[in-house]
């Protein structure tokens, strides 16, 4: 009889904890469905393209994230424009310019098929800040703020002195004379067949480079690469007169516009990106800055920019 009680006790205890568990999954389910749903978009909202974060990084899902959702706020009758500004961060891969011409062309794909207008706002922009802005339809730059597009550089580190100093010696077996993953132990500078193909890869990325800001600025090559060549910092008043840069204003001021636009277009209306240019157009001021030059010394030019090679003895 006491053996019968146990056993019912036993399952009574096992029914009861089973029910709990029942209970806490579907609360625990519940509980994830609410916290992952989407947030309600207003109609007339902007869409912010914040390039300091690790938007544009390739590890994980971000850039493919960045991607979708730019290319869904195009068929989203919500969202009334796009604003792309900061700063790229440093981010290995995520921030190379395979990754950044996947979210510019994310950027010109939205602009050709939606119609909405893309905006930019910049203040101390770089060459691949400038490049991803390059692909809206609308660019801003701070009235105290440049853009530094000195072209691309590549650095060597040459560890042979130090090693030289104390004793240390190295022996490798390579075949070919285009090996220079080891020329850092081994020589003091760039081997001229390294030279070759550094100069070589870094000619490829700046002719995109150039292309891609040519193609969405309508400007040509050629003046482009010359203004580089000869400013390598742009004031902006130069960025303005060159093309570069559609005005020159405050973030207040986009803000103001930006609001404009966004309640202009919540009653489902979409703007053209003549209309954006317009609205953006109707205020804009001009503030002059401070020159600076960049020193070239030892640089080796070429046509596709500035390739370095630094001696680390």
């Amino acid at each position: 009889m006491k053996q019968f009680f146990a056993a019912l006790a036993a399952n009574l205890v096992t029914i009861a904890i089973v029910v709990v568990g029942m209970i806490l999954l579907v609360i625990g389910i519940a509980a994830s469905a609410a916290g992952n749903r989407a947030p309600a978009v207003k109609d007339g909202s902007v869409l912010i393209v914040n390039l300091e974060p690790a938007a544009v990084r390739s590890a994980g899902p971000s850039l493919r994230s960045a991607i979708k959702a730019i290319l869904a706020a195009g068929n989203d009758d919500h969202i009334s424009s796009i604003l792309i500004r900061g700063n790229v961060t440093a981010d290995g891969y995520g921030s190379g310019y395979a990754a950044l011409k996947e979210l510019r062309e994310a950027l010109i794909t939205f602009h050709a098929t939606s119609k909405k207008p893309v905006h930019a706002y910049l203040v101390n922009a770089l060459t691949k800040d400038y490049y991803v802005a390059s692909a809206a339809s609308t660019i801003t730059l701070d009235p105290f703020g440049s853009l530094m597009i000195p072209g691309l550089a590549s650095e060597e580190i040459f560890l042979a002195g130090f090693l030289e100093k104390y004793g240390i010696g190295i022996q490798v077996s390579k075949v070919g004379k285009y090996k220079s993953a080891v020329e850092p132990y081994l020589r003091k500078d760039m081997s001229p067949e390294n030279r070759q193909q550094v100069k070589g890869y870094l000619g490829d990325i700046w002719g995109e480079v150039k292309r891609g800001i040519a193609a969405t600025r309508n400007i040509d090559t050629v003046a482009f690469q010359q203004l580089v060549d000869r400013e390598g910092i742009v004031l902006p008043e130069v960025a303005r007169t060159a093309g570069l840069v559609d005005r020159v204003a405050y973030f207040d001021v986009v803000l103001s516009d930006l609001q404009a636009i966004a309640k202009r277009s919540g009653g489902k209306q979409v703007l053209t990106s003549k209309e954006a240019a317009k609205a953006l157009s109707e205020t804009a001021s001009v503030a002059a800055a401070p020159r600076a030059t960049l020193d070239s010394t030892n640089t080796v030019k070429s046509d596709s920019g500035k390739a370095v090679a630094k001696k680390n003895a």
